[in-house]
């Protein structure tokens, strides 16, 4: 399999380790990874020791497989340094043990970008990035005020007839599972609203809001509410060629993007356009 190399000058006055300054780059397992495979160098030479000082002018190379036949991802919007990338199911959006994610495809595509939300292997979607730290900040700025609104377009088993809000609190650190708490969550940004465009008899067609999600949020409080999302073998037991769980719109100061998911039918594209009009 070819290479796919990633130049990476350092340009700073005092000297600090390789590992670290990888870390910049990827996390700090990836980068203690990359180092000890033989996949990074300095001027030219093979360095497998994470503690390498590096100084003022060193090029750092990085080696990698070629992945750029294994998935592709459609850039929705680009606009005033923010990027919508719209990431399929079963892709992770942060690189771990596995070399299938976005953060992949950014370095293979040479595009040095922050993303600034992540979506789970199984979710499909809106993922937001800049290439300026100073937006970044922006927009933690605006997310902690509740100026973020993220919606996703989701199926689940049962009827919902009316709109609700979940607000139970998740415990989420070093679960698999998220826990749904019986206490109410404190911090209405962690809230979940709940709004049902269409329903039949065995599933409901919902969007769902958030300002600032937690890991497994919306498939925890829907399932915790007695409405697993259709195609989640976590929350639920429905077997499916996908989670029914889509980041379809979102919006922020200046800014707002939509992606539509593959399983949505026609009939009910048209309600979710009219219903953009009242969230």
């Amino acid at each position: 399999m070819s290479k796919k190399v990633f130049i990476y000058p350092f340009t700073e006055q005092e000297a600090i380790t390789l590992s670290k300054f990888l870390a910049r780059f990827f996390s700090r397992r990836q980068a203690k990874d990359l180092i000890r495979s033989g996949k990074v160098l300095v001027q030219s030479q093979k360095i497998k020791k994470t503690s390498w000082l590096l100084q003022p002018g060193d090029r750092v190379e990085v080696r990698e497989e070629d992945i750029s036949l294994k998935f592709s991802i459609r850039i929705l919007k680009q606009k005033d340094s923010f990027w919508a990338l719209d990431k399929p199911s079963f892709l992770h959006s942060i690189r771990g043990k596995e070399k299938s994610s976005l953060e992949d495809w950014l370095k293979y595509k040479g595009l040095p970008l922050i993303l600034l939300n992540r979506l789970d292997y199984l979710t499909s979607g809106i993922v937001l990035a800049t290439d300026k730290v100073e937006r970044e900040i922006e927009y933690k700025k605006w997310q902690n005020q509740g100026q973020v609104e993220k919606f996703y377009l989701v199926r689940v088993k049962g009827k919902i007839e009316k709109p609700l809000v979940a607000k139970r609190g998740l415990e989420v650190s070093k679960r698999k599972k998220v826990k749904v708490l019986e206490e109410e969550e404190k911090d209405p940004l962690r809230y979940s609203w709940v709004y049902p465009l269409s329903w039949d008899l065995n599933s409901s067609l919902l969007v769902v809001k958030i300002l600032k999600g937690k890991r497994h949020q919306i498939r925890a409080h829907l399932a915790g509410l007695g409405f697993p999302i259709l195609g989640d073998p976590l929350y639920g037991q429905e077997k499916a060629d996908c989670l029914f769980l889509h980041h379809f719109y979102l919006r922020f100061p200046g800014w707002e993007v939509l992606s539509w998911p593959r399983w949505l039918k026609e009939p009910e594209l048209a309600l979710v356009k009219s219903s953009l009009t009242t969230l």
